[in-house]
């Protein structure tokens, strides 16, 4: 009978101290569930600070990319308001006692170019070409200037400008 009651007294003591380890391991693993629900409280937190920092950050960023857009828009106007705007322009040369030239120095085409006399004495200006020409800029258009008694010569260049408005210009011939 003893030794049943040992072997009995021995489950007793086996079963008690599995029940205690499993205690512990069960205690353990609450402790460790705590501990990762309250790092992931804190991950979760941290995220939620993350984002909304990152949300502030980007409405930063986009004002000041709009602001700098703005800024690049008025400096692209300035730097075009700042340019020469195209312009044909005319100058006269004497190239003996008789014969001009008229010289396109502007920077645009000047298309069908005619030259005649005007004034009181229009026949006093024979152009060397009758034909109407285009000149580019540094292109030249030669005539003939008959003087004699009487007023000074006056001449007048006709064009076709870029938008295709007829222009035309008068000089007195000195």
């Amino acid at each position: 009978m003893s030794s049943v009651l040992d072997r009995v007294h021995s489950m007793e003591w086996l079963v008690f101290t599995l029940s205690v380890v499993a205690a512990g391991i069960a205690f353990w693993q609450a402790s460790e569930a705590r501990a990762a629900r309250k790092s992931a409280q804190k991950s979760s937190t941290e995220s939620e600070a993350a984002r909304d920092e990152a949300r502030s950050l980007t409405l930063v960023a986009n004002a000041a990319f709009l602001r700098q857009a703005a800024a690049q828009e008025r400096a692209n106007e300035l730097a075009e308001a700042a340019l020469p705007v195209p312009k044909i322009s005319w100058t006269l040369s004497k190239i003996s006692d008789s014969r001009y030239v008229m010289t396109n120095t502007g920077d645009l085409l000047a298309r069908a170019v005619t030259v005649e006399g005007a004034g009181e004495r229009p026949n006093k200006v024979m152009p060397e070409d009758s034909a109407a020409r285009d000149l580019v800029p540094g292109d030249d258009v030669a005539f003939t200037i008959l003087r004699s008694m009487g007023p000074r010569p006056r001449l007048r260049l006709n064009w076709i400008d870029e938008l295709g408005e007829h222009r035309s210009v008068e000089r007195e011939v000195r």
